[in-house]
């Protein structure tokens, strides 16, 4: 079925096509498992490596995995084309971690990984301080502890299977034609940005944002992007998306958790205008 438009419309997300640079997605567990250090620290010293790498030496202020130091260098590509997560001086990051190839001690990270900043990495951490202790062994953790009660009605970002819209396309353009008003939203706001985000804007389309929960119940609807949008038709938008139902959940490991669904709103296949 058509209609999800999934997270990596959303410009704090982790895994997308950037610049050149292809990143494959993995849930939370997953990274967990595969990176050496997670830690919070402020950026203070950045240096250039023959133009191909940034050594980034951090303020540790705490660690959540791997051991503890006052001070950590962090190693990363200088371009973005090449998956390089640049630092800025004096800000705060979460870093996800992992040694190099050569099996050294030299911490690398790069857009692929969940590293980010403080500020848009609020739930990360909060999920990650919920293990407490067991961040170390999280791959022994029973998948029904840890999704059921760990990290009970937590919000993923990634999981196995994305929540589904459970309606046939005949139901669906039914339901279109009997609720949907037509209207004619401004959709020439990011004409002139880059080309990732371009078809975001076709005309007669509006994309609503919404949460789905571990019983496919739809909550806290947006319309993304928000600005330079005629604001009654988001209404209507937003108005349609809530009577459609019912939504599947979406699952990690066969186990229901919230996460994010996106629908697009298209006015054009209105039949009364």
């Amino acid at each position: 079925m058509n209609r999800i438009v999934l997270l990596f419309l959303i410009s704090n997300t982790f895994y997308f096509k950037v610049f050149g640079c292809e990143c494959s997605t993995e849930t939370l567990e997953k990274e967990i498992n595969e990176t050496a250090v997670i830690f919070i620290g402020k950026a203070i010293t950045v240096s250039t490596e023959d133009g191909y790498e940034n050594r980034t030496t951090f303020e540790v202020l705490e660690t959540l995995k791997g051991e503890f130091k006052n001070e950590m260098t962090v190693v990363s590509e200088s371009y973005s084309s090449s998956c390089g997560y640049s630092f800025d001086i004096d800000s705060l990051y979460i870093v996800f971690g992992r040694f190099n190839n050569l099996g050294e001690y030299e911490i690398r990270t790069n857009l692929c990984t969940r590293t980010g900043r403080i500020s848009r990495s609020t739930d990360l951490i909060r999920k990650l301080k919920k293990l407490g202790n067991e961040i170390n062994s999280i791959n022994l953790i029973d998948t029904h502890i840890l999704y059921n009660e760990i990290w009970k009605d937590e919000k993923f970002i990634w999981t196995d299977e994305y929540s589904e819209l459970l309606l046939s396309n005949s139901e669906e353009l039914d339901l279109i034609d009997s609720s949907l008003t037509y209207c004619e939203p401004d959709s020439t706001c990011l004409q002139n940005k880059t080309d990732s985000l371009k078809w975001i804007n076709r005309k007669n389309k509006i994309i609503v944002g919404f949460e789905v929960n571990q019983f496919g119940e739809t909550s806290n609807f947006f319309v993304f992007p928000n600005r330079n949008t005629n604001k009654h038709c988001q209404e209507i938008a937003i108005q349609f998306v809530k009577t459609l139902k019912p939504w599947k959940p979406a699952t990690i490991k066969g186990i229901k958790v919230r996460s994010n669904g996106y629908y697009e709103v298209d006015f054009s296949k209105c039949k009364s205008r």
